[in-house]
């Protein structure tokens, strides 16, 4: 089950406590005119798309449901199954359609899709056709990166982490979008990756949030089970947290 989220500015946690079956929800209602490329889009068919396709050039592109997924939002959202459509599908667009391609919920891209549904190998497969992909910020004005993160995708958010530089806009690890990052590392139990934020960017430590973002400190107090003062631990426990 894949799954969208409403709010996410909120710790993985919490994201993850609501999860529901809302992206089949979003994928509902399609024009009747788009039903068989749909219907090919959610079962990973390429050669039932392709066909078409072949018939109608516009389609690669076409919004097919109301809420403005194109197939390639829908092709991503199934995951694994879905892969080698994605593959295929990408390799016929332009690098800088993909960017044009929102969704008429929340501004998404395919790749902030992927970040949600923590389908990594789509990830990996839309930054290589266009890296322009990982700074494009949606209605909440985040990045792919802190969807991947507050949807509780480990995996998909260390690769993100890895290839979402610093250094050009919107700077995505300063500012509101660095402190959002940051408070949601915390959240998240990263306390390495926080501390590596920190030490790269020390402001980061007194910027003001967003007002609905907690502040890094704020978050740490949050996260007080984390650590021993903030929590009882009988005879073992207390060992292996000596030896860590």
């Amino acid at each position: 089950m894949f799954v969208l989220h409403y709010h996410l500015l909120v710790s993985p946690q919490r994201a993850a406590s609501k999860k529901t079956s809302y992206y089949y929800y979003l994928c509902l209602t399609e024009p009747r005119s788009y039903l068989p490329l749909y219907k090919a889009a959610l079962r990973g068919d390429w050669d039932v798309a392709q066909d078409f396709i072949n018939d109608d050039e516009e389609a690669c592109t076409a919004n097919i449901n109301k809420h403005g997924f194109t197939a390639l939002h829908i092709a991503v959202g199934t995951g694994k199954q879905g892969i080698s459509f994605v593959e295929k599908l990408v390799a016929k667009l332009p690098p800088n359609s993909l960017l044009n391609m929102l969704t008429s919920f929340r501004d998404y891209t395919p790749l902030h899709i992927a970040a949600v549904v923590g389908n990594t190998e789509a990830v990996k497969i839309l930054v290589n056709k266009n890296q322009e992909l990982l700074y494009a910020k949606d209605v909440d004005e985040l990045l792919p990166i802190h969807r991947a993160l507050i949807n509780s995708h480990k995996d998909t958010f260390l690769y993100l982490l890895d290839v979402t530089k610093g250094n050009r806009y919107p700077f995505t690890y300063t500012g509101n979008m660095g402190v959002t990052l940051l408070s949601n590392v915390i959240f998240a139990g990263y306390f390495d990756i926080a501390l590596d934020l920190i030490t790269r960017y020390p402001e980061l430590a007194t910027t003001i949030p967003p007002d609905n973002v907690d502040a890094p400190l704020m978050a740490i107090a949050r996260k007080a089970n984390a650590f021993k003062s903030g929590c009882s631990l009988d005879f073992f426990d207390s060992l292996i947290y000596k030896c860590r």
